[in-house]
């Protein structure tokens, strides 16, 4: 079965995140949230710390990500083993592609 993928934000690789995501936030009205790695304003993410990616990274949900990882490597898809982060139950929640789109990496993520 083939899983379901949607893309679900961007991060922006930003020499100043807080600036760049507050103009977006006063420019639309948007509520602005931070925590440790990013800052973000609706659907999008501004890097505080370095990414991968020269630009940022294009974020993919899918719901079923083992399922999503095995598929894409049968498809020949590579993956930054180093780049997977684990839930509190052990599971895989996000892992990047070895890949870039314009600059920007592939961050695939387990659908909330």
């Amino acid at each position: 079965m083939i899983p379901e993928f949607k893309i679900a934000g961007m991060i922006i690789a930003s020499e100043n995140a807080g600036r760049s995501a507050g103009r977006l936030a006063s420019i639309f009205g948007f509520e602005s949230v931070s925590d440790e790695h990013f800052i973000s304003v609706g659907s999008m993410r501004f890097a505080k710390t370095k990414q991968y990616g020269k630009s940022g990274s294009f974020i993919v949900e899918t719901d079923n990500i083992e399922r999503a990882v095995d598929y894409l490597k049968g498809r020949g898809v590579e993956f930054i083993d180093e780049s997977a982060r684990y839930n509190i139950n052990g599971e895989l929640s996000l892992i990047y592609l070895d890949c870039l789109v314009s600059g920007f990496a592939v961050r695939l993520e387990q659908e909330k």
